[in-house]
C-alpha cells in the first residue's frame, strides 16, 4: 500500500497490476487525487507533511439570508479552500521540534497529484440548531466551462496550473433541504475533450485564447450534445440553459475532465 501511495505522490504512471491494486484499495487512478497538508510552526519554522487521497473537493458556501445579486466564482472558492489556515485555541499544533503545543502555526494545502476526473461538491446543507433540521444554502455559484486550478497557491515561483473542462452538473431544485429534486445537465466527456482540442487547435499549434479586451476566449468550448437527465426523462439541453437556471435550481456537483497532461 505504501508503494502505491508513493507513486500517487510522485505522479508516476501506473501499470495494469498497480491499477488493480488501487481498485482493491478503493483508490481509482482516474477519480482520486492526492493532497499534501503541510503544517509549519511559525516559532521554529519546522514543517511536517501529511499526504491524503481525495475523491472530491468539498467547498463551503457562505450563507446569506438575502439572495446574492451575483454568483460566486468556483475558482475563488477553491482558492479559499486551499489558503493557509491558522491553527490556534482548540486546534493547536504539536510541534515535534519545540516539543509542545503552539497557537502560532499555519497549515497549507497543495495538490500533489490532480485527478483525471475532478468532482467538486458544494456544501449546500447546514444544520439549524434552533429548528434541529437541515437548511439549504441558496448562494449562487458559477459553472465555468474552463477551470484552471493552481496546484500550490503558496508557491508563486514554482506553481503549476491544471486545466479542467466541464462536462456535467448535478442540480438541486427547491429551497428546502428536506425536500426537492435532483437532475443533471451534461454531455459526454469525450465531447468536452474534443471541444478543448478544437479550441486549442491541437496538432496545429495553440490557438490564442485572449480576445482584444483581454478576456479569455473560450468560444466553442461548450461543443457537443448537452442533455438534461430528469428521472426517466431525457431531453435536449445546452450550456446556456445551465447558466440561466432559476433561483430555486442551484448547482450541487460539478464534473470536470483534466485536459492538460502532467
Amino acid at each position: 500500500q505504501s508503494s502505491i501511495l508513493k507513486k500517487i505522490y510522485d505522479g508516476t504512471k501506473f501499470d495494469q497490476t498497480e491499477i488493480y491494486q488501487l481498485k482493491q484499495l478503493r483508490l481509482d487512478p482516474y477519480t482520486h487525487g492526492m493532497l499534501n497538508y503541510t503544517t509549519q510552526c511559525l516559532n521554529c519554522k519546522g514543517k511536517s507533511a501529511k499526504f491524503e487521497a481525495f475523491f472530491d473537493l468539498s467547498l463551503a458556501l457562505p450563507n446569506s439570508s438575502k439572495m446574492l445579486k451575483s454568483k460566486l466564482q468556483t475558482k475563488k472558492l477553491i482558492n479559499d479552500h486551499m489558503k493557509p489556515e491558522k491553527l490556534s485555541k482548540d486546534n493547536q499544533y504539536f510541534c515535534n521540534r519545540c516539543q509542545k503545543k503552539t497557537h502560532n502555526a499555519k497549515r497549507f494545502i497543495s495538490i500533489i497529484r490532480p485527478p483525471k476526473l475532478l468532482l467538486i461538491v458544494f456544501k449546500r446543507y447546514q444544520l439549524d440548531f434552533k429548528l434541529n433540521q437541515r437548511q439549504k444554502i441558496m448562494t449562487g455559484v458559477d459553472c465555468p466551462l474552463l477551470l484552471e486550478i493552481d496546484r500550490d497557491i503558496q508557491d508563486k515561483h514554482n506553481n503549476e496550473t491544471v486545466s479542467y473542462v466541464l462536462y456535467a452538473v448535478v442540480v438541486h431544485h427547491g429551497q428546502n433541504a428536506q425536500f426537492g429534486h435532483y437532475y443533471t445537465i451534461g454531455r459526454h466527456s469525450n465531447d468536452a475533450y474534443k471541444s478543448w482540442q478544437n479550441m486549442n487547435n491541437i496538432g496545429g499549434g495553440m490557438m490564442d485564447r485572449s480576445s482584444d479586451d483581454g478576456k479569455e476566449n473560450i468560444d466553442g468550448l461548450d461543443g457537443g450534445n448537452w442533455y438534461r437527465f430528469d428521472d426517466s426523462s431525457v431531453t435536449k439541453s445546452s450550456y446556456d440553459e445551465l447558466c440561466g437556471l432559476p433561483k430555486k435550481d442551484t448547482p450541487y456537483m460539478l464534473f470536470y475532465l483534466r485536459v492538460n497532461d502532467e
